[in-house]
Parts: C-alpha cells; structure tokens; sequence
C-alpha cells in the first residue's frame, strides 16, 4: 500500500514537472512571436515612411508651412477681428472704421497643353494673412505642389505636371478671407504700434517697368511739391489720373505709358510706383482681385509711411463722387479727384509684383507647342 501511495505521489509529482515545462515553453515561444510579430510591425511602418517619402517628400515643407500658416490664422481668428484704435487715442474726423467682412473665394486654375507639350512647370500665388488688411485661411487644395516658397511680398505653389494626351489640368484652392480696407483714412484711426519695415532700400530702386530713374520721370517728380507725404502723393495721383486714359493695351511700364497717354491698372500703378520712388518715398505694386465676382486681375500700390507702414492707393480709381442737390434731389455728379477714398476691397496675392509668368513648358517639337491657361476667381 506505501509503495501504491509512493508511485502516486511521484507520478503526480512527473505531470507537475512536465505541466510546468510545456508552460515555459509555451510562454518562452509565446515571448519570442510577440517579438517577432512587433519586429515586422516595426519594419512595416518603416517602409511606408520610406515609401511615402519617397512620393510625397518634396511636399513636407509645403505641408509643415501650411500648418504654421493656419495655427497663425487661428490665433488671429481667436482674436475674432482686426486691429482697432487705442481706446484712449484721440478719434480723428473720420470716426468709423470701416467693417470687417468675411468671404468664402476660390481660385480655379485650367491648363490645356496642346499634344506635343510634354513638361510643365506652373506657379501659383497664395494669399497670405496681413496684419492690417487681410486674414486668409486655406480651407482646401485641389493637388499638393512639389514646392512651396514664401517670402514677405508672396506665397507661391510650385507644380511640376506631365502631359496626358492633351487632357485639361485643373487645379484649385479654396479659403476664407477677413479683410477691411487699409487706406490713409483706416491707417489714420488704428493702432499705430506698426512693427518698422527692415530695409526699405528695394522699394525706392528703379526696376523694369518703373523707371523712376529715367530723366523724364526724375523731371516730372522735380515737379511735384507738397508739405507733407500725403499731400506729395494727392499730386502723384492727380497726375497719373490726368495724364492717361484707361485703355487695355499690353503692360508697357511708367516711361511708356506717359509717353502713350493711355493704359490699364498696371501703367497705373507703375506710375505712381515710379514717381513716389523718384521723390524717396517707398512704393510697391500688389497684384490681387476686387473682392467681387468682378474676374479680371487688379494692380494697386502700397506705399510705405513712418507711422503707419504700408498704406493701400488705387491709382486707377477716381475717388469719391461727387453729389448735387438739384430740385431737393441728390444727382450724381463728376468724381472728385482722391487719393485718400480710391481704395476698394481686395484680395492680395503677391507684392512688388507687375507681372508674373506662371507658365513654362517643354515640347517634342516647335509646332503645336502651346499651353492655354484660364483663371477665375469666384466669391461665394
């Protein structure tokens, strides 16, 4: 009987043994698969990085930028408007600042290669958030670009394309602007704390298409005299308004358009460009739209003052109208001639810009090598 109860003990005592080593062996290979299982789930995930890079790389700046742009967007949206005047500053004659308004825009770019088109390198300008002006949210891009560059004067996507068989390329990009106009009148009423421009020496050189060094304007700004900044640039205005007829001609520059008689936005605000650099005082061409569904591309000037910065014109404009009571009616009578109200609202899409060549390609041949580009802008 103690040898029964012996051989039964042992026996159990085996099983216990065998049981607990076909435990730690399970739990030992159990160990070793969870390794090897987070080892390839590691190396999955380097792959795709890597595969990923591969594709989407040259975007990473384009995307990194864009985040900062819309956190920046979003601190300035948190604070719900833009600057206002010093609660303790004294109120000029204008009391009001003009309102705020919020749109939704889209741009909407078509290419149309012709077959023997093979490359195309397209630029895009983007609007960027200004702190007297414009706030500007992307809300969308149709495709991403290989590249993205930004400076101070413009924010421009780089596309590198391919030709399919002649297909139309579209891109687009949507967002959401606040804007109030900043004219000498808004300038005038809000806060002055206006960070200095660093180096202004660029804005007063001559360059192609504002030719402020050109005898002929350095002759006609000589001529030009005023006691005060706005009152030098009341005359500027005066005498592009009364030297030229607003006809659509190709972009000639300053020089050509006096000497014509006769030009569009561009030889406006070249002009005026010109003739305030000829008298020392900052000035800067912005390209951009009427924020309407007017779509035709706008040329206007900015021009830089100590206490206020940069200070919109629109030489193109005639200012305010002028009003007379007849027979206890108001008509409507000539435009007055004002610097101070030619602003309109706008969107801005690049400054010290005239023109801007969007577009260049690579053909197999010379014949049927062209690529026709359509733009529209639309406020809804």
């Amino acid at each position: 009987m103690e040898n029964k109860k012996l051989n039964k003990q042992l026996n159990n005592n085996v099983k216990k043994n065998h049981r607990r080593k076909k435990i730690k062996r399970v739990q030992k290979q159990g160990s070793f698969l969870i390794k090897f299982l987070a080892l390839m789930l590691f190396l999955m995930l380097c792959f795709t990085c890597y595969m990923l890079y591969q594709k989407y790389g040259n975007n990473i700046p384009f995307l990194s930028q864009f985040l900062k742009e819309q956190k920046a967007a979003n601190q300035n949206e948190n604070q719900n408007e833009l600057p206002k005047p010093e609660e303790n500053e004294p109120k000029p004659e204008i009391k009001n600042l003009p309102p705020v308004q919020e749109h939704k825009f889209r741009y909407t770019y078509i290419l149309k290669p012709q077959p023997k088109v093979t490359e195309i390198n397209f630029k895009m300008l983007i609007p960027q958030t200004e702190k007297t002006n414009q706030m500007i949210k992307i809300t969308s891009v149709s495709s991403k670009p290989n590249n993205f560059k930004k400076t101070k004067e413009a924010a421009i996507a780089e596309y590198s394309l391919k030709n399919d068989g002649g297909k139309p390329i579209v891109i687009t990009f949507e967002g959401i602007i606040k804007n109030r106009t900043y004219n000498i009148k808004t300038a005038r009423i809000i806060d002055k704390n206006i960070e200095p421009e660093e180096d202004l020496s660029r804005y007063l050189k001559p360059e192609k298409f504002i030719e402020s060094d050109d005898p002929m304007i350095v002759n006609i700004a000589n001529g030009i005299t005023g006691n005060s900044q706005e009152e030098i640039i009341q005359k500027i205005y005066e005498y592009g308004q009364n030297t030229i007829t607003y006809t659509i001609t190709p972009t000639v520059g300053a020089k050509q358009a006096i000497l014509n008689k006769r030009g569009k936005c561009s030889e406006y605000a070249a002009i005026m460009t010109a003739l305030c650099r000829a008298k020392n005082i900052p000035a800067r061409i912005v390209a951009g739209d009427f924020l309407r569904n007017y779509d035709t591309p706008h040329n206007w000037v900015e021009i830089y003052f100590d206490k206020y910065g940069w200070v919109a014109y629109d030489p193109t404009h005639m200012g305010t109208k002028e009003y007379i009571e007849k027979d206890g009616k108001q008509t409507e009578g000539k435009r007055i001639l004002d610097a101070e109200n030619s602003t309109s609202d706008y969107i801005a899409l690049g400054r010290n810009i005239l023109i801007f060549y969007p577009l260049e390609y690579s053909c197999r041949s010379r014949k049927n090598c062209s690529v026709a580009l359509t733009r529209r802008f639309e406020i809804f």
